[in-house]
């Protein structure tokens, strides 16, 4: 059956005037391997029959099954040019496929890290503004706090919360707030200053009593010679 299958491939060549016949093991019914050296592989392609097909996909598997157990069948030069030609052709056909899919998985592995930066970027998003309108709220409950009773402020709802707040009357708390600040930073330095002064007053105070011992005990050291 293989014989059979490799004979279907051949046809057979006619020689051109001034050439010498095929031997007897040449002339037989061949297409792909009775090639000339100078044959290009265009036209070996284009010499090739119906049966191709069937040459192909053997050929594909082992370029050198099509002339395993052909008797008497002597292998050409260009027999061996065209075998070594296909079997590289097979192997860069391999590759080519392996290389197609490693560009398919790593398309795919990029996709895939596209995607998890994207959402990550997404939830961090989400992420920022749900703390900012959580602060905001909380802020708002405490400028709300000054005006209605805290029972009054935890019964409102976010939406509820902002509406009730006023650039107007946010503007007046923060000016009074500022006015708070600037009379708590003046009683501070006025309490520094009270206190500069009460630890000099007392330094003078310590000084003096130094000063009226030290003349005790001379006025008693002086005494003394007398009273003897």
């Amino acid at each position: 059956m293989k014989n059979w299958c490799c004979a279907v491939l051949f046809k057979r060549i006619e020689t051109t005037p001034g050439q010498e016949p095929l031997s007897p093991a040449l002339n037989m019914t061949m297409d792909l391997y009775t090639i000339e050296p100078a044959e290009t592989e265009t036209c070996r392609r284009s010499r090739i029959t119906s049966s191709t097909l069937c040459s192909g996909s053997v050929l594909e598997e082992d370029p050198y099954s099509l002339i395993r157990g052909m008797q008497g069948y002597e292998v050409t030069p260009a027999d061996l040019v065209f075998l070594k030609r296909a079997r590289q052709e097979r192997q860069i056909n391999a590759l080519q496929r392996e290389l197609d899919e490693l560009l398919r998985q790593r398309r795919n592995q990029m996709l895939a890290r596209d995607l998890s930066l994207a959402s990550r970027e997404k939830i961090q998003t989400d992420l920022d503004e749900i703390l900012s309108c959580e602060q905001t709220v909380q802020m708002g409950q405490v400028f709300l706090s000054r005006k209605l009773s805290s029972t009054e402020v935890e019964a409102l709802d976010s939406k509820s919360l902002l509406a009730q707040i006023k650039t107007a009357d946010v503007q007046q708390a923060v000016e009074e707030e500022q006015a708070e600040i600037t009379a708590l930073e003046n009683r501070v330095a006025r309490a520094l200053e009270l206190r500069e002064r009460g630890e000099q007053r007392q330094q003078e105070i310590e000084n003096r009593n130094r000063a009226i011992l030290t003349k005790k005990v001379l006025f008693v050291q002086h005494l003394s010679p007398c009273s003897v």
